[in-house]
This record gives C-alpha cells, sequence and structure tokens, in this order.
C-alpha cells in the first residue's frame, strides 16, 4: 500500500476491489504511532462498531453480532409465516438484514413488502424484539395491522415493587396536560421532550407536595417526583398491549406463533 501510494501510476490499483478491501481492513486492525505499527484494541474502544467493522474479507457487508449467549459473523433472516389454524402454514415473506440492525427496525420492512403483495394480516404475531410502543401505533395507522407481542414491562423500581405508585398508576389528563398521582396531587410542570429521536412527556409533581407526603419512600428516592410517558398514542398503545399480556386467553393467542419458531428450528 505505501508502494502505490508513492507511485503515481500504481494509482489505478486502489480500484481493485481486493486492494480497496484489504486497505479499508487494514485501517480498522492497524494503526501507526511514531512510526511503529500497533495493533487496535477493542477494549478500549480504538476498533470500529460492530455495525462498520469489516469481519470477512471475503463478505464485507458480513458483521459479528451477539444475542445473548449466540455470536456470530453474517446477517439475520426474518420469516413470516401463516398461521390459520384450518389451512396449511406456509412461508410468504423473508427479509435478510445486516446481522447488528434491531429486530424492531426491520418490522416496518416486513410489513411493507407484505403489503407490496396484498399479504397484510388482520393480526400479526411477533416476539418482544419486534415490539414498541411506537410500533403498536405504526402498525395499526399505516397498515391497520395489529400487532401482537409481549409488550415491555416498567422496569422501574417503583413497578417492580407493585404497590401502586408505578407511572401507570398516575392519571393522566392529555388535553389538560396535568397527572395526578395515587395520593390526589395534581403535578406541577408538563415538558415535552425527545429520547432517542421519539417524543416524550415529562411530569414533575411539587416538592411542597411531595415532601412531607407519608408516602414518598415508596413513590420517590428524590425530593420530588417525576415520571417520563411516551406521547399520548403510544402511552396508550402500551397499556392496552400491557393489559392483553395479563388476560387469560392471552397464551392461547400467542400460543400459535409457536409454529414460526420449529420453522426456523
Amino acid at each position: 500500500m505505501e508502494q502505490i501510494e508513492r507511485d503515481d501510476q500504481a494509482a489505478w490499483l486502489w480500484q481493485l476491489p481486493a486492494v480497496d478491501i484489504l486497505r479499508r481492513v487494514w485501517l480498522q486492525q492497524f494503526r501507526m504511532v511514531d512510526g511503529q505499527l500497533n495493533w487496535r484494541v477493542e477494549n478500549q474502544d480504538e476498533l470500529p462498531p460492530s455495525a462498520q467493522l469489516i469481519s470477512s474479507p471475503y463478505d464485507i457487508e458480513a458483521r459479528f453480532s451477539r444475542k445473548r449467549t449466540t455470536t456470530w459473523v453474517g446477517y439475520k433472516v426474518h420469516l413470516t409465516e401463516t398461521c390459520e389454524q384450518d389451512h396449511p402454514h406456509l412461508i410468504i415473506q423473508v427479509a435478510t438484514t445486516v446481522s447488528t440492525e434491531a429486530d424492531s427496525a426491520t418490522l416496518p420492512q416486513i410489513q411493507q413488502a407484505l403489503a407490496d403483495q396484498s399479504l397484510l394480516p388482520s393480526q400479526q404475531l411477533v416476539d418482544t424484539a419486534y415490539v414498541s410502543a411506537e410500533l403498536f401505533v405504526q402498525s395499526q395507522q399505516r397498515h391497520q395491522v395489529d400487532l401482537v407481542g409481549p409488550a415491555r414491562k416498567d422496569q422501574k423500581w417503583q413497578a417492580l415493587a407493585g404497590q401502586g405508585y408505578a407511572a401507570a398508576d398516575f392519571h393522566v389528563d392529555w388535553d389538560a396536560q396535568q397527572a395526578t398521582c395515587p395520593q390526589g396531587h395534581p403535578s406541577h410542570s408538563w415538558f415535552h421532550t425527545l429520547e432517542k429521536g421519539q417524543p416524550r412527556v415529562f411530569i414533575k409533581f411539587s416538592t411542597k407536595q411531595c415532601g412531607p407526603c407519608p408516602v414518598r419512600a415508596q413513590c420517590t428516592r428524590m425530593k420530588r417526583r417525576g415520571i417520563k410517558l411516551r406521547a399520548d398514542a403510544p402511552y396508550h398503545a402500551l397499556q392496552a398491549a400491557r393489559a392483553r399480556d395479563s388476560q387469560a386467553d392471552w397464551p392461547l393467542l400467542y400460543n400459535q406463533r409457536a409454529g414460526i419458531e420449529g420453522t426456523i428450528s
């Protein structure tokens, strides 16, 4: 590569795919320090992130990925299979993506591909990786598809304690832009903000009310309580999904998805 850089007549060699790949891999794996060649160290953030790192010179789009205890270099495949009880189960759509792309980011592409073939279902059973509050809304609004999958639980300590002071236990008046806590106190402020590009509402309560509250230790570890909620439609969609997950007939509905797991296996 140094010889190519020194020889103007050899510059055309950079256009050869093999040489270009060699250069890119070399730059990702090595660095020059005071004229000395050094490996880039992964645990010191010297390597590019997996989404950019070339993991194989034979397939420069294959990426290293990890899912729980499984690691691989390659891609992800997403299969859509029918699950009507009185019809044969058929694979009707296959989507292949880079291994570092989140499953939730792939769902809109899958649904659009089904729409292009007039194969959209009325209900689509997916696992948790394809589920988000925003996707519940988008799926219904864009394609009239009822997205069915285990909704993510509130992991805040108040919700895990189960004592009635989780964000879902606050009454929210979206028109008045005000929330009321389980003790009956109204919120003090209401702010619109963004979190990872998604709209959020940040609600705060007054220290004058939270300070002397007899159950403050069960509600907040700060001087006053604050709750962060999704926008109106995603918030209600998530609450509805969580309520459906707790119904007695939920396992009968969702167990139909076991067919696609068997197909993949």
